[in-house]
């Protein structure tokens, strides 16, 4: 009877990483950041590393002297064989300067078990009477996600390496002679100040309800998928819903009378016409998922990357609607939160494209003198503040003064927050009808 081997341990390398310690302080520098005990397949191996880290914590060395005597404090000493085992790690080391190659080996040893435990885990839930089929996948994702978001290491670039990626960026930034360097936004005012949508930059378009960020947000990615594929993650509205506020605003015609069925002339029917085929022409991925959570996000964002080969920009309606990440389902909505939005930033990091997420503000502004939002009114958490690169602001004063009938239609987009660029504001016009802004003339 055949029986299977288990590939998934590194006892040798594992003796390695630990006898390279032992003799030379500084290997524990190049690995502590990354290299965590429980990487560690054999549990003595463990105990020694966690109290090696530990001494190194305190700035103490990880010699032979220093290790038995924190153990025998901590009274893992006899766990991990005693002094003589402790001993033994050293022998037969075969270089100390390969501390990263061992640590590595030991690393992707852990990972691998971390898979196949998890997929073990799951056959077993999979068999399990009454299971259902979609609470399985949520948990294959919220696995494969956790697992993978603990597998991203990065190192120290020294400035000459820098230099030299820099250079082919600066060559190309001088001769392209135009101002903007990313993903336009169809709005020249701001994309003269952002140089349009960066690449893994999270862009935060805050409004309150009904002033139209849905219909901002989709005015972007539908000058966007122009020239991108656009990701638009909508969890507030239906498919249909979306279709329509994008149909109506392409075709400048009144959105109420075309619900209403009162487009009936020929000049609306011509826009109409030209509005289907302009819509069907964008590069333009609609989710609308009613459940959707930063984890489901990445899974499904790298499936449709290998359909389309490549992502332009993302958009998520909106923010606060995201189901939280696993390991925040039982904190405070402000943890919860913060998780989203840090999440949001990664994954703009990960893929390398700009990501904007949209934000409520909180009830309190209504109450305020001046109505124009600010950073603090961001609903739930500073930590969207503290995450995003952009943060936009969408302000119609109408809603705030309706018995001033000089103000209907006027709009304006502030940008509050600009981590790489200057500050300022993008005066509007709103066509409520169409659902549609537009520059205006300050």
């Amino acid at each position: 009877m055949r029986q299977d081997i288990d590939t998934t341990h590194a006892d040798e390398a594992e003796r390695a990483v630990l006898g390279a310690c032992l003799i030379r302080e500084s290997a524990v520098d190049e690995i502590a950041d990354w290299l965590e005990p429980g990487h560690f397949r054999r549990g003595h191996h463990r105990a020694v590393y966690a109290a090696v880290l530990d001494l190194h914590r305190r700035g103490q060395p990880s010699d032979l002297v220093t290790l038995r005597d924190a153990l025998e404090a901590s009274g893992t000493l006899d766990q991990v064989g005693g002094v003589a085992v402790i001993a033994s790690l050293t022998d037969g080391v075969p270089k100390t300067a390969n501390v990263e190659h061992y640590a590595r080996i030991v690393r992707d040893k852990a990972l691998i078990r971390a898979v196949r435990d998890e997929c073990r885990r799951l056959v077993d839930e999979a068999e399990r009477e009454g299971q259902s089929g979609a609470a399985l996948l949520e948990q294959a994702e919220a696995a494969i996600y956790r697992i993978g978001s603990t597998s991203v290491r990065t190192d120290w670039v020294s400035a000459e390496q820098l230099a030299d990626e820099l250079g082919p960026v600066v060559e190309r930034l001088t001769e392209q002679h135009q101002a903007i360097s990313g993903v336009p936004s169809g709005l020249a005012d701001l994309d003269w100040l952002t140089r349009g949508w960066q690449a893994g930059d999270l862009v935060v378009l805050g409004a309150r309800p009904s002033s139209g960020k849905t219909a901002c947000a989709l005015q972007f990615a539908m000058r966007a998928a122009v020239n991108v594929q656009v990701a638009f993650f909508s969890v507030e509205m239906g498919l249909q819903a979306i279709g329509l506020r994008a149909l109506t605003a392409e075709a400048q015609i009144d959105g109420f009378r075309l619900m209403s069925g009162y487009v009936r002339d020929d000049v609306s029917l011509h826009r109409l016409g030209e509005g289907l085929a302009a819509l069907g022409s964008r590069r333009l991925w609609i989710d609308e998922s009613p459940r959707l959570s930063p984890v489901s996000m990445r899974s499904r964002l790298r499936r449709l990357r290998s359909m389309t080969g490549a992502i332009g920009l993302v958009i998520v309606d909106y923010l606060q609607l995201l189901d939280p990440l696993p390991e925040h389902r039982r904190e405070s909505r402000t943890n919860q939160v913060a998780g989203i939005s840090r999440a949001l930033k990664v994954m703009a990091r990960e893929f390398a494209v700009p990501f904007i997420a949209l934000a409520q503000l909180n009830r309190q502004l209504e109450q305020a003198g001046d109505k124009r939002p600010r950073l603090s009114d961001l609903k739930d958490s500073g930590a969207i503040e503290q995450d995003a690169d952009v943060v936009l602001f969408l302000h119609r004063p109408e809603l705030y003064e309706r018995d001033k009938p000089e103000l209907e239609g006027l709009a304006e987009l502030h940008l509050a927050k600009h981590r790489n660029g200057p500050l300022g504001t993008v005066p509007l016009t709103f066509h409520k009808a169409q659902m549609r802004f537009e520059a205006r003339q300050a």
